[in-house]
């Protein structure tokens, strides 16, 4: 069974992470995997710039998917009951 090291020196079973509830899965890995870099002091665009351009961009890309992952753990909830009134709606519009 292979290790998958993150940052902190912690280790966790790639088998236990890889079939797991998919949305425990990305909580998971934005919590334990990904959060962690941006406590890194170095870990900002200005810094990563310096590196490379490409490291740059990837420190925003990262952000932006936790942000959307923050976001769309509080719509998703609400889409679906908008849609679940919806069907109500339409159903009595029907009858």
């Amino acid at each position: 069974m292979e290790l998958l090291q993150v940052p902190g020196g912690d280790c966790i079973h790639t088998h236990t992470y890889t079939h797991t509830h998919t949305e425990h899965k990305h909580t998971h890995t934005q919590n334990t995997l990904v959060q962690p870099y941006f406590a890194a002091p170095d870990f900002n665009y200005d810094a990563a710039r310096k590196a490379s351009g490409n490291v740059a961009g990837l420190c925003n890309w990262a952000a932006a998917m936790c942000t959307y992952h923050e976001v769309a753990k509080v719509v998703e909830p609400k889409i679906a009951k908008l849609r679940e009134a919806e069907v109500g709606c339409r159903a009595c519009v029907v009858v």
